[in-house]
């Protein structure tokens, strides 16, 4: 952990060989913001409906731009930081009143972002092999 990097995020990303280090970049950080908020919610006795809907959103979101884009879940990598993202995404009224938020659609656009064209991920992956 650094300065730059207060989640100890670079060496898991390299031990884990992430094929998408910048998703996971943005990722990580923004499921810990809004599990924080969910939970600053709770405490203070505040209803928490909202930060819980934008919580489940912003998995949601991450999830579709993995599955969207055909990559791999990096599981044990997620694991490592405590998040679990084994939930139902498959419930129609659940994906519906998601997907319809501007949480959702803001997640997905800032998630979708981050990922690397398959021919850039080749590239870093041939670099890799050779030592670069």
């Amino acid at each position: 952990m650094t300065l730059m990097d207060p989640l100890g995020l670079e060496p898991a990303l390299v031990e884990h060989g992430c094929a998408q280090p910048g998703l996971y970049r943005a990722f990580v950080p923004l499921f810990i913001q809004y599990y924080g908020r969910m939970h600053r919610c709770l405490d203070v006795n505040e209803y928490p409906g909202n930060a819980i809907r934008d919580f489940n959103a912003m998995a949601l979101a991450f999830m579709d731009v993995v599955e969207d884009q055909h990559l791999p879940l990096e599981r044990e990598l997620l694991a490592e930081f405590g998040i679990d993202l084994s939930f139902d995404r498959r419930d129609p009224q659940r994906r519906a009143a998601l997907t319809g938020t501007a949480c959702y659609q803001n997640c997905y656009d800032r998630l979708t972002a981050t990922v690397m064209p398959v021919v850039q991920m080749q590239s870093l992956s041939y670099g890799a092999r050779l030592g670069r």
